[in-house]
């Protein structure tokens, strides 16, 4: 039933749409036409008193439909002009949204200098130096306490700053205080009471069956999942629920990453070191972005080797010599870069690359700089591992992956887990794959939800325990 009303809802808002167009349609070419007996309707009054000849009537229609486009500008684009009002309305409620978001990240001064405190160091010197490391902008509370009744509800996340002495492996990253997970309307919750902790060098995988919430607690983990209650407590990482905040020290690796329209050098650099990024954080208060320079093409090209992307870096070496031999823009077939494209609309990209989907940039000499529209040109497996690239990049302190390797290979999947283990990330990865155990120290298991009201059971192990339970389980079977 809710199928059908909702069916029914979109065939209702059609059926206005379609009368809307109709009127507006009625209304212009009435307007088209009734417009140009204005001038008529003007002079014939002085034609009639003998005071013009009839070519001045003439004469005034021509020079009136001079004009007639320019008056009549707003009619005529009255479409496009609903169009873009609804656009910028659109943007404006997602600026909107965007800065209430922020509202539940916290810069906690009092707790940090107490955590702190336990490890040796003073506590007034330690909450000092947290209040000063508070980006311009973020609100600050004096304890956990204090933010979680300033805030808007739902979930906070709370940067209590690194602790003093850490730096090393089983430093502590990341804490789950009480950690309640709803639906966005509130009618059921996912997860209930999530206490852990996330230690460096201790990866965390997340595992379940569909629909237990497993996503959810990765995005609650990322600030970006505010529905429920609880608090997320960040040890040293400014960048969680807040990216615009020291780009890089969490990254976030969705299922299908996204291919900013750019050059392949673009793809490499974003988001940590995007131009987008470059001024400002998401508060647009002028926060430092990443202090680590960008990297050098060389190291780029190595990296792209790295997660066995070589092959799309010489199909751009090639068009880019190709472009170069030729010196025209329509040049670079033969390249052997169509082997890559999707494409079939033609596009810009087409026009440059010879059919191949791949622009040569203009002046450029370097693979890195060919432009493609690299969501069609790259399969969902490509575009996953370019993803991974981007993380060896950037080196994060902790990197949170939602099914990240799901269209990879297993041998492909370890082949990058390895590499980012070996760069000393953490991961808190979500997957379905049994291969996944191997390369995580603990397992968060999500059981089925048991109702609207209590949600899914949860339980914490190692990760040799989990496999031990799993192998079993298969035996039994």
């Amino acid at each position: 039933m809710a199928d059908l009303g909702r069916l029914q809802g979109v065939v209702s808002n059609y059926s206005t749409l379609l009368v809307n167009s109709r009127n507006l349609d009625f209304f212009t070419s009435f307007y088209r036409f009734i417009i140009q007996l204005l001038p008529a309707a003007v002079v014939a009054p002085l034609f009639f008193q003998g005071k013009i000849d009839f070519g001045v009537i003439n004469q005034s229609q021509s020079a009136f439909n001079h004009i007639l486009s320019d008056v009549s500008l707003v009619v005529y684009q009255f479409e496009s002009l609903a169009g873009f009002s609804a656009v910028i309305d659109r943007l404006g409620e997602f600026s909107e949204v965007s800065d209430v978001k922020l509202r539940h990240v916290f810069t906690i001064e009092g707790e940090s200098g107490a955590a702190a405190a336990k490890v040796g160091e003073g506590a007034a010197v330690a909450a000092a130096a947290a209040a000063a490391a508070a980006p311009a902008g973020r609100r600050t509370a004096a304890s956990t306490e204090a933010a979680a009744e300033a805030g808007p509800g739902g979930i906070t996340i709370m940067h209590m700053g690194p602790v003093a002495g850490g730096g090393g492996k089983g430093e502590l990253l990341l804490e789950l205080r009480g950690l309640c997970i709803s639906t966005p309307d509130g009618s059921s919750k996912l997860a209930q009471d999530l206490n852990l902790e996330v230690r460096a060098g201790e990866s965390l995988l997340i595992v379940g069956p569909s629909g237990a919430g497993k996503t959810s607690v990765l995005r609650a983990l990322a600030g970006l999942w505010q529905a429920g209650g609880g608090s997320v407590l960040s040890y040293g990482l400014p960048g969680l629920g807040d990216p615009g905040c020291q780009p890089g020290s969490v990254l976030f690796l969705p299922q299908k990453p996204y291919m900013v329209l750019g050059s392949l050098r673009d793809q490499l650099l974003y988001p940590t070191w995007s131009e987008r990024g470059s001024s400002s954080n998401g508060n647009g208060n002028g926060a430092p972005k990443h202090t680590v320079p960008p990297p050098g093409e060389a190291q780029m090209e190595e990296v792209l080797r790295r997660v066995q992307l070589g092959s799309l870096l010489d199909r751009c070496r090639a068009a880019v010599a190709a472009a170069g031999s030729s010196s025209s823009n329509t040049s670079g077939g033969g390249s052997g870069i169509s082997s890559g494209s999707s494409s079939s609309d033609g596009g810009e990209g087409n026009a440059a690359g010879g059919g191949t989907g791949i622009n040569v940039g203009a002046g450029r000499g370097s693979p890195l700089d060919c432009v493609a529209d690299w969501s069609q040109l790259l399969s969902l497996g490509e575009q996953q591992r370019l993803a991974f690239a981007r993380l060896l990049l950037t080196a994060p302190r902790l990197a949170l992956l939602d099914e990240a390797t799901s269209a990879l290979d297993t041998a492909n999947e370890a082949l990058l887990y390895q590499a980012v283990l070996a760069s000393g990330t953490t991961l808190i990865s979500v997957g379905h794959r049994p291969t996944l155990v191997r390369y995580h120290r603990r397992v968060l298991q999500l059981g089925p939800p048991q109702g609207p009201t209590i949600g899914a059971t949860w339980s914490i192990s190692s990760a040799e325990e989990f496999a031990g339970a799993a192998a079993a389980a298969a035996v039994g079977a």
